[in-house]
């Protein structure tokens, strides 16, 4: 796969195509992780295939004897069996790995000194905030949240859905826009869309309960102006298939990523 330069989509860097992770912040890189991920299941195909090889081999050796096949065929299923569960393990520690890297905010102490940073970090987000400046106020909080406990933040909520509306927007939307929507970035472009789809509507999500009404219905906006065309039109959903999809994704009263992982793995090839 040709290999370029691109830049972080979290600190701007210039960083190589196919790289896991940006060596400057760490950031997954969705191309990189996803050839990485299908190169490691390719060492394990390649693994299942010397197991298949060589039990041609003893086959065309002659060996006959019933007690002698079975043997073989006993072994050769047992390490089918043991090669098909360290796929299925593998793709799930590499989800979870991916969840915990890009999703997961490790526990922070709060510390005087880490007190004193959320009360003079808040009071800046809160000044861009009043302003309506929310494209720098979400800036502000991605470049310099990092490493802190933000989410005693009272506007947490907001900037937690309006950083999944400028995801799509500034990186996934481009990607698809111009061919390159790789499969696990369809898995993340899938999950954050249906997100905001299924939680900035109706009185039983999590986020219609914690948001005040001026920022639902501005969130609520973005989802009809923007968030239903991506869904709708660009990855080819229907009203149907969500509502039928919700049952799995919603239906515990939370987000299940894994499930909207699975949709997006059974429809990728319709994505436009």
């Amino acid at each position: 796969m040709e290999q370029n330069l691109i830049k972080c989509p979290n600190c701007g860097a210039d960083i190589n195509s196919m790289t896991d992770k940006c060596p400057f912040c760490g950031f997954i890189n969705p191309e990189g992780a996803e050839q990485k991920y299908m190169d490691n299941l390719e060492d394990v195909r390649k693994q299942l295939d010397v197991v298949d090889e060589e039990a041609a081999d003893e086959y065309k050796k002659g060996i006959g004897q019933s007690v002698k096949v079975a043997r073989n065929t006993v072994i050769v299923i047992v390490c089918l069996a043991a090669l098909i569960g360290a796929i299925v393990l593998i793709h799930h520690m590499y989800r979870t790995f991916l969840y915990e890297k890009v999703y997961k905010i490790g526990e922070v102490k709060d510390t005087p000194e880490e007190l004193a940073w959320q009360r003079s970090f808040f009071e800046e987000l809160d000044g861009l905030y009043a302003e309506g400046k929310y494209d720098e106020m979400y800036q502000k909080y991605k470049e310099e949240s990092k490493g802190h406990n933000v989410w005693s933040y009272e506007r947490a909520p907001f900037l937690e859905m309006y950083s999944d509306y400028m995801s799509l927007k500034d990186t996934y939307l481009p990607l698809l826009n111009e061919g390159r929507l790789e499969k696990y970035t369809a898995q993340s472009m899938t999950a954050l869309a249906l997100r905001y789809y299924y939680e900035i509507y109706k009185d039983e999500s999590y986020y219609a309960h914690v948001l005040n009404e001026d920022d639902l219905a501005y969130l609520d906006s973005i989802r009809e102006d923007f968030i239903l065309d991506i869904v709708y039109n660009r990855m080819g959903y229907s009203d149907e298939e969500l509502e039928e999809a919700k049952k799995d994704i919603v239906g515990n009263m939370s987000f299940d990523w894994d499930k909207a992982y699975d949709l997006s793995d059974k429809n990728y090839k319709r994505y436009n």
